[in-house]
């Protein structure tokens, strides 16, 4: 397959299919850095998919490793590699995801990552009928402001970013307990903190004793009059990654 984004997830070809997606943008990488998010460049349904860069560290310089490429958000690439269609072994009854498997990158320019407005009901945890907005840069307006719900929601126990620190031989994490890898709002909307240094109140101890404090702390007091980012599932739970500061806004 050679095309743009939309044109694979629309007739997905079969797994380990050889494929060649032009000209997307970067949205931003998981905090892992293993997965990086891209779209086509006016966004829209079926307009985003993930990269897999773990293997080789194709996308990205990643703890230490050298790169083919060092991609940025707003950079514009090409991506030769392979399709990868996947099902997670957990939890029961997960859906098949897409990845992209890159065996080259190459940067042919720079853009602006576009979100696109997507309807609460799709975007709430729980929702069937969402597969055109996985993996998109989706902004939510229309129905807010949103309140903060839940600061531990069972969906996202022991994921997302862990607060760490260099430490002898390695990183020292805090695992006191359990750790939330982001917090709900109104409507069962699931947002993932992993992406940048957001962090609920429950887990501020935690920050303290590995000296990592977040660079955004959430709270029930919370009301957001914007909230965007990347949809996607990740800990067999879907989501929204948001990306930068203004991918949510607080009343």
């Amino acid at each position: 397959y050679t095309g743009n984004v939309k044109g694979l997830r629309m007739n997905t070809p079969a797994n380990h299919t050889p494929v060649t997606v032009q000209n997307v943008i970067v949205l931003g990488f998981t905090g892992n850095w293993k997965t990086m998010y891209v779209q086509d460049e006016m966004g829209g349904e079926y307009s985003g998919i993930g990269v897999f860069c773990d293997f080789d560290r194709s996308c990205t310089a990643w703890n230490g490793m050298t790169a083919a490429m060092t991609a940025t958000r707003g950079d514009k690439i090409t991506i030769i590699g392979t399709l990868d269609r996947f099902t997670p072994s957990m939890p029961a009854g997960a859906r098949e995801q897409l990845q992209v498997r890159p065996t080259m990158v190459m940067k042919t320019g720079t853009g602006t990552p576009t979100a696109v407005e997507a309807p609460v009901a799709d975007l709430a945890k729980g929702a069937m009928n969402n597969a055109k907005w996985k993996g998109v840069y989706v902004r939510v307006t229309m129905g807010g402001p949103w309140s903060v719900t839940n600061l531990m929601p069972a969906e996202l126990v022991n994921s997302g970013y862990m607060p760490c620190r260099p430490g002898d031989g390695g990183m020292i994490c805090c695992s006191s307990g359990p750790h939330y890898g982001g917090f709900e709002v109104t409507g069962g909307i699931l947002i993932g903190t992993s992406w940048y240094r957001a962090i609920a109140l429950s887990d501020m101890e935690c920050a303290r004793l590995t000296g990592m404090m977040p660079d955004h702390v959430v709270t029930m007091a919370d009301r957001f009059t914007v909230i965007g980012g990347v949809f996607d599932d990740s800990f067999g739970a879907q989501q929204i990654f948001p990306t930068v500061d203004g991918d949510y806004t607080r009343q």
